[in-house]
């Protein structure tokens, strides 16, 4: 069984993109992913940030390892475990990660997600399990 993740890419233009994984949706997961995107040279060089032409790159570098990436238009009644803001924080230099998880279903049986933490994509592994222990 994955874990399920929409990551939505965001810019400041403006320009959202939303990519859902069922597997290795987990902060540790999507955090190699992301990297894994960089580091194969298919997204634009920091501080150069697009956000359709890193999900563009996000899904080319992964979806090798492990399937189960699609692009989706919306986000609303979809149900993940995880869900992400991804976006090129200028103040920082970097990539910043925002992570959020399903709390439950309101009273139409909508999931509902609570943002639990926000920083950067090279501490995120480690930050995000200390904050939300």
């Amino acid at each position: 069984m994955g874990t399920k993740a929409a990551i939505k890419f965001a810019d400041d233009n403006g320009t959202q993109a939303i990519v859902y994984t069922q597997y290795d949706g987990d902060p540790q997961g999507i955090q190699r992913m992301i990297l894994r995107a960089i580091d194969e040279g298919l997204v634009w060089d920091l501080p150069r940030y697009e956000a359709d032409e890193f999900a563009a790159g996000f899904i080319a570098a992964n979806k090798k390892y492990s399937g189960g990436l699609r692009v989706l238009s919306t986000m609303s009644d979809l149900w993940c475990d995880f869900v992400y803001v991804v976006n090129f924080n200028s103040d920082l230099g970097e990539i910043g990660v925002t992570v959020g998880h399903c709390k439950g279903h309101d009273e139409l049986d909508r999931p509902e997600y609570v943002f639990m933490w926000d920083g950067r994509l090279s501490t995120m592994h480690t930050a995000y399990a200390e904050d939300a222990a």
